[in-house]
């Protein structure tokens, strides 16, 4: 048994998961916890990281992923607000960096799970009053079959659900826009935004996170992101990309994977971690 898994199945019943908000990388984060928590027997709600909680102190848990590194605030915003109402709060595998004020004030209530040994490493010096531990990032544990299950019932479930029917017809025409960036059997999924080390990308390139982010981090939504990402890179055999969610996706259907970084270092502490010696597909490369 895991350390998360030991962890979530010590939480009192009918706790607060709060996934980490983002793009198609983090669904499979989300969804891969979803499975997790299935199997815990866990009770819990989901919510947002939006949510004010109020007076009454609840145990939350907030998703994995690489939200609290000093240049995102959803995660922080998060804990600040409602910094007094948790009775406890669990953070899933994580990138941390940049976050000294928060992470001082942090009491024996806060149990931070690291991805990696940079953030580890980090976090125990900068939240010494906090529960410090290392683990995989939560993307390790998904199971497919699981996915493709839970996504086809919620399309069946969603045809009364105009949101989610619109984000599935959105996600289709995207896949047939982007088909022919796969027909050469390598696929280019660099990443476009703030962390990119490169501000020019590979031509023929298409950027998979963004281009199946969806609007929620509910296990529908979450699931069928996942499902159509997956199908997607069904399509290729070998990926070079920089997305350290693609790239473990990817790892896990077997494909070829050419592994770059991110530009503060993020995915390198990952792959040495997690994915060294574990996946023989992935090799990690210096961005040019």
């Amino acid at each position: 048994m895991s350390e998360v898994t030991a962890c979530l199945k010590e939480l009192p019943g009918g706790f607060l998961y709060v996934p980490n908000s983002g793009n198609a990388g983090d669904s499979l984060i989300a969804e891969a916890t979803y499975q997790v928590l299935e199997d815990t027997g866990c009770r819990y709600d989901v919510g947002q990281l939006t949510d004010v909680l109020g007076e009454s102190r609840r145990t939350v848990v907030v998703g994995g992923g690489g939200n609290l590194n000093g240049v995102y605030g959803n995660v922080r915003q998060f804990l600040s607000t409602n910094f007094d109402a948790f009775d406890r709060l669990v953070i899933l595998p994580h990138t941390i960096r940049g976050e000294d004020e928060l992470l001082a004030r942090m009491d024996n209530r806060f149990v931070l799970f690291c991805r990696e040994v940079p953030s580890y490493e980090y976090c125990v010096k900068a939240a010494p009053g906090a529960q410090v531990l290392l683990a995989d990032d939560m993307a390790l544990h998904w199971d497919r079959d699981r996915t493709h299950k839970h996504a086809a019932a919620a399309i069946r479930a969603g045809l009364s659900n105009p949101r989610f029917s619109f984000r599935q017809f959105k996600h289709k025409i995207r896949s047939i826009q982007h088909a022919g960036k796969v027909r050469s059997g390598t696929l280019n999924a660099f990443r476009s935004d703030i962390e990119a080390i490169s501000a020019q990308t590979p031509r023929s390139n298409v950027d998979l996170s963004g281009v199946f982010a969806t609007d929620a981090m509910t296990r529908d939504y979450a699931a069928s992101a996942v499902q159509f990402l997956a199908d997607y890179l069904d399509k290729t055999k070998n990926v070079r990309t920089d997305r350290l969610h693609i790239a473990i996706l990817s790892a896990l259907l077997g494909k070829s994977v050419d592994m770059y970084d991110n530009n503060y270092g993020k995915n390198l502490s990952v792959y040495e971690h997690s994915l060294a010696g574990r996946f023989p597909n992935i090799s990690f490369h210096k961005q040019s």
